[in-house]
């Protein structure tokens, strides 16, 4: 349909009823059209942000599924979860299938009594037992994992979000430490015989105590900033996105607008609904300054062919003139493929100039 001058697509629901006259005969036809072309888009955005999403739990460092319904079929793993599993096809397919090792080991009746009461399963230092190669023997593995329930639009449970991390290594080092630390008391005991034997000991142990100490706590520290990161991950790349600092937004391909974060939206005193949808080029970001669209459509097709672009733009803003540091770069999914455009600006008006 022609709207704002331009031809659009519209989508509807829509009605044909036969009119009958007085004899029964057919005199006409009523047509009754109700317009959804809003729904649609609705829709196709919130696809478009769940396909996001699921390249950043791809990523992800932890082992991340989705299983859904009462039989815990697979409907998401990412990379690290099927390295964990030894690269086994999950998708589409229940659990006790996929891994039927683990449903003698009680798992998949804890994740039943996880989706039947809707309460969360926290384990650390979990002992499991997994075939990692075909044909081979299960090998132990150690690890940490939370079973979260996952609701529908009624409330109810019809999924489980599982996160794990594989402590293995870790367990093993804690293991071995343990019997280090037998075996120096052992040697303490043997040295005691002697005055000067024990002294010499007792210096030898503490110093080699001292780097074990050292070694323990570098570590601890290292794993524990690691499983902050990934309990934070998707957390952190929200909060980064709505920055004060920065005005940031997401391009599809073709440098249509798909988001926009609230200072880059308070700047032009713009609602997200108001620009989404339209060329970026176009938006009220550059609409007032003359000349200002052509250089961003030129510089957002740069970057659709891989390039990042950087570069300095004046703009006539609803609060005045405005000096940006701008750059717009490309952003690529796990495939490699081009996923979209991520445009970001700096204000540098206040900013001394160059000398």
């Amino acid at each position: 349909m022609k709207r704002g001058g331009q031809v659009r697509e519209t989508w509807w629901n829509y009605s044909l009823t036969a009119i009958r006259l007085a004899d029964h005969s057919i005199g006409g036809i009523f047509n009754q059209g109700h317009e959804i072309t809003q729904l649609v888009n609705s829709r196709r955005e919130r696809l478009a942000e769940i396909d996001r999403w699921r390249d950043v739990f791809r990523q992800a460092p932890a082992s991340v599924a989705l299983l859904r319904g009462p039989e815990h079929v697979f409907e998401f793993a990412n990379d690290a979860y099927l390295v964990l599993v030894g690269n086994r096809e999950v998708l589409g397919r229940p659990v006790r299938e996929v891994l039927p090792e683990i449903e003698e080991q009680g798992f998949v009746a804890m994740l039943d009594r996880v989706y039947r009461s809707g309460e969360p399963h926290v384990a650390r230092g979990a002992e499991v037992l997994l075939q990692r190669t075909p044909g081979a023997p299960a090998e132990q593995r150690v690890l940490d994992f939370i079973c979260q329930p996952v609701r529908d639009a009624g409330s109810e449970v019809d999924g489980i979000f599982v996160l794990v991390t594989d402590v293995t290594d870790r367990s093993r080092a804690e293991a071995q430490l343990r019997i280090t630390n037998w075996q120096l008391g052992e040697e303490r005991a043997r040295l005691a015989a002697t005055v000067e034997a024990e002294q010499r000991a007792q210096n030898a142990l503490r110093r080699f105590t001292e780097t074990l100490e050292g070694q323990v706590r570098t570590r601890t520290g290292e794993l524990s900033r690691a499983l902050e990161a990934q309990s934070a991950v998707a957390d952190r790349l929200r909060a980064t996105f709505q920055t004060e600092l920065i005005y940031q937004g997401f391009l599809d391909p073709s440098g249509i607008l798909l988001d926009a974060n609230k200072v880059s939206l308070a700047a032009i005193g713009a609602q997200l609904h108001e620009v989404v949808g339209k060329p970026f080029w176009e938006t009220p970001w550059f609409a007032a300054t003359p000349g200002a669209g052509d250089v961003v459509r030129a510089a957002v097709g740069r970057a659709a062919a891989g390039e990042v672009v950087r570069q300095s733009l004046e703009l006539q803003f609803p609060g005045g003139p405005r000096r940006f540091n701008f750059n717009i770069r490309p952003a690529f999914n796990a495939r490699g493929e081009l996923a979209g455009l991520v445009p970001e600006a700096v204000d540098v008006t206040d900013a001394p100039g160059p000398p």
